[in-house]
């Protein structure tokens, strides 16, 4: 099998090979031993729901992008009442990443707590034994796809520059290498997408990190085509492009202005409901309920620093580029 259905989703699946650009990819298990989509689906939990000395049975999610879809002690994960939770890093990523949602949502500094609109809801964080015994800490944020019926995927990140200023020269020679044909003209990249597509958005299909590695200046709007579904209603791919260039403009206008923060490696996560499209298409629900099942949200905060009083220029040329792309495809 090549890809994964969600849970409760009916609707053929594909390998991936869609449009004009890079080489689609595998969904399930492949050589080089990478999992379906890994930001699917990342479910309210409460901290009145977990305790965080309990013990539950936990199962790794499947995953294309991120340490999760190589290394199983870093997968997210699901509970077995369905409650999803974000394994922290080793030190120092996951201490940055946690002492980052933390300062955010408890902050009064103005600038910092701007930055709650953009990001996925924060419930603190707790403690679980895995299948080995192991006690690990875990994030509890905002589900990004609850609610929503067919949900699009798209992993977006951001700069140029993908490392730290702690990164060695090993390190900076690997992230310089790859998704070079987006990463150094545009300042982003696309790491990869799980969408329905056809008429009536029965066709899942995932694309991963190879595909976006084969994405450059000549065939760049091609992300676009696949993750809107221009081909079977340009119309429709049109008015949902326009619709993210209006959520994404609030971030653009942040990263504009803020000086608290500069950001490595952080991703813009893409969802879209494909059944409240096609909705909107037979004419059955208005463009206002098209928007509120179209969500844009900052994630993965690994590499976060102290931005000195100083604009994040590697951040903003990437999201100022994105802005253009979507813009010039929607209209």
């Amino acid at each position: 099998m090549t890809g994964t259905k969600p849970e409760g989703e009916g609707g053929k699946e594909e390998d991936g090979e869609r449009g004009k650009g890079g080489k689609g990819g595998k969904g399930g298990r492949g050589g080089d031993g990478l999992r379906p989509w890994r930001k699917r689906a990342l479910q309210i939990i409460t901290t009145d729901i977990w305790r965080k000395d309990s013990v539950e049975e936990i199962i790794p999610l499947p995953q294309v992008a991120g340490h999760g879809s190589h290394d199983a002690k870093q997968a997210i994960l699901t509970g077995k009442n369905g409650c999803i939770l974000k394994p922290i890093q080793a030190p120092p990523r996951g201490v940055r990443e946690k002492n980052f949602y933390e300062e955010v949502f408890s902050s009064q500094d103005p600038q910092k707590v701007e930055f709650q609109t953009f990001l996925p809801k924060y419930y603190g964080s707790c403690k679980k034994k895995n299948k080995d015994g192991d006690l690990a800490e875990f994030l509890m944020i905002e589900n990004l796809t609850q609610g929503l019926t067919k949900p699009c995927i798209m992993d977006v990140k951001i700069g140029a520059k993908t490392y730290g200023p702690d990164a060695n020269q090993e390190k900076i020679a690997k992230q310089d290498a790859s998704y070079s044909g987006t990463k150094k003209p545009f300042g982003f990249s696309i790491l990869g997408m799980s969408i329905y597509t056809g008429s009536t958005r029965d066709t899942f299909t995932i694309l991963n990190k190879d595909y976006g590695k084969g994405l450059n200046e000549s065939n760049i709007e091609d992300f676009m085509v696949n993750y809107l579904d221009s081909m079977s209603n340009e119309t429709a791919a049109k008015t949902l492009g326009r619709i993210l260039v209006e959520k994404l403009n609030p971030i653009l206008d942040l990263f504009s202005k803020q000086t608290v923060y500069h950001m490595y490696g952080s991703s813009l996560l893409f969802v879209y409901d494909a059944h409240v499209l096609e909705k909107y298409t037979e004419g059955t629900v208005q463009l206002d309920k098209l928007s509120t099942a179209v969500r844009v949200t900052m994630i993965d905060f690994a590499h976060v620093w102290d931005g000195a009083g100083h604009l994040d220029e590697n951040y903003l040329k990437g999201i100022q580029n994105l802005v253009q792309v979507f813009d010039k495809f929607s209209t």
